[in-house]
């Protein structure tokens, strides 16, 4: 399965994700955010079933290329007869004309709802809740960017969609919800996000709530970014991957270092299960 976890930052929108693909010895690692629609500043993740959540990046694509053409189609219907040619609109030739129909965020995001239900249908025989989605979109109201501009939406299973400053979907979710809750702030930096997302991936997969979620050893996780002027994955610099991987080191040895244990007799275990044991 994957953990996916998006916030609305301090400069924008942040989607961090897990890389992990599989696991034994055919482990293998891949990112799993998408950004599906050129020029139009929008991402999602999904999570689930492991197939449903592959199903879902192919088939976003192809949806989104079936109503663009969708779209194009309707435009050279109603421009038909005008003596105004789409393919010089599209061009560039002719500037300032609008055309009648224009794919925008909120198309996309009814396509992830509708493709997020469509696919949970087959997953629903074996669990309740087999797959979910997270879109992030950058939508520009006017000249002056402003805060409601960035906008987070989490999709159940159900293709119900609510917008959320914060979230997470997939495995460990119920594990990390109110350490995420508590940590969140408004206008968290980006750094501190990266860390924040990076730490639950990290504590999720070394507690092994679940072994399909994990990073690529010595690797951050997948990082997208949504900003005014930035829509693509983010790779922080070297300085600052080792302060992020040496924190998240710090934080889980801390978790580790406090854990308490009890034996079959009832017992307490002084020593956390990484290491040996003492019976108090």
């Amino acid at each position: 399965m994957t953990l996916i976890i998006g916030m609305i930052y301090k400069e924008g929108l942040i989607l961090i994700g897990d890389t992990k693909i599989s696991g034994g010895a055919d482990e293998a690692y891949d990112n799993k955010i998408v950004a599906p629609v050129a020029g139009l500043n929008v991402a999602v993740g999904s999570a689930g079933f492991t197939q449903l959540a592959k199903d879902f990046n192919l088939k976003i694509y192809h949806l989104v290329q079936q109503r663009l053409a969708e779209y194009r189609l309707a435009n050279i219907r109603d421009l038909s007869g005008t003596g105004t040619s789409i393919n010089d609109i599209e061009s560039g030739k002719m500037k300032g004309i609008i055309l009648p129909w224009t794919y925008k965020g909120f198309n996309f995001l009814d396509d992830c709802a509708t493709l997020t239900k469509q696919l949970a249908e087959t997953g629903k025989i074996y669990i309740d809740n087999p797959i979910e989605s997270l879109v992030a979109m950058f939508l520009p109201s006017s000249p002056e960017i402003l805060e409601s501009d960035f906008t987070l939406y989490q999709i159940d299973c159900n293709g119900f969609r609510v917008e959320v400053p914060y979230a997470s979907i997939g495995s460990g979710t119920d594990h990390i919800g109110d350490y995420l809750r508590r940590n969140y702030y408004k206008d968290i930096s980006l750094k501190e996000a990266i860390l924040l997302g990076t730490f639950l991936i990290k504590y999720v997969e070394i507690l092994e709530f679940d072994k399909n979620v994990g990073l690529e050893k010595g690797k951050l996780p997948q990082i997208f970014l949504i900003k005014k002027d930035y829509f693509k994955n983010y790779e922080p610099n070297i300085t600052e991957k080792s302060e992020i991987l040496d924190e998240v080191k710090k934080r889980i040895g801390k978790i580790r270092s406090s854990m308490l244990l009890f034996n079959s007799k009832g017992k307490r275990v002084d020593k956390p299960v990484w290491g040996g044991s003492k019976v108090s």
